[in-house]
């Protein structure tokens, strides 16, 4: 991007932040966002199709910087248990730290554009490992090839988390997020247990 594109897409992630924490995003139009980043409806819709796409979008920037440093540091550290867990508390930590923006989100589930997000991002961290760490995936039928099977896999364990999440949120005095990320994990399937090498 160049600087003023830059600039523009600074003002929009603070906008959406203040807004979408003030009010529920399936609410707030595009033209109150324009406003309020002081751009065109036109630049707007250069960065994003609308208010909630806008607001995954950069949620789903915040949550690839944590997915960064927390394989940054499960290669320093090691594997086992602890990968997942980190992990888990690093997005309760996430989604807690904007809990006003996941709860105006929430009508009673999150808007599809916000839980996609979420759950598009799981699924990716999960297929990295199991991509990196074949030996993990529990057995699947052979008729399914090893891309196929971690998909899925990693599609099941991410959508569950989702719904524990929106549970979690829905709660007007949530447990603690290292409470939740417990009570998830506890849930969870075999293999996030498993040793990595």
């Amino acid at each position: 991007m160049d600087p003023r594109q830059v600039r523009t897409w600074s003002r929009l992630v603070d906008v959406v932040h203040e807004v979408a924490s003030e009010t529920p995003i399936d609410t707030v139009s595009v033209a109150e966002l324009a406003r309020r980043a002081d751009i065109t409806r036109d630049t707007f819709y250069r960065h994003a199709a609308g208010p909630a796409e806008l607001l995954a979008h950069v949620l789903r920037d915040e949550l690839d910087a944590l997915r960064a440093e927390f394989q940054r540091n499960a290669e320093a550290e090691g594997g086992g248990r602890t990968v997942f867990d980190v992990a888990e508390r690093a997005l309760l930590r996430h989604v807690l730290e904007h809990r006003a923006i996941y709860r105006g989100a929430m009508t009673p589930r999150l808007t599809p554009a916000l839980r996609d997000m979420l759950v598009e991002s799981i699924e990716s961290s999960l297929v990295e490992i199991l991509d990196r760490h074949p030996e993990i995936a529990p057995d699947g039928p052979s008729g399914l090839d090893v891309g196929k099977r971690h998909r899925m896999f990693a599609a099941y364990a991410a959508s569950g988390t989702i719904g524990a999440i929106e549970v979690w949120l829905a709660d007007d005095d949530p447990a603690d997020a290292d409470d939740a990320a417990r009570a998830i994990l506890a849930a969870s399937p075999s293999w996030w247990f498993t040793h990595l090498r």
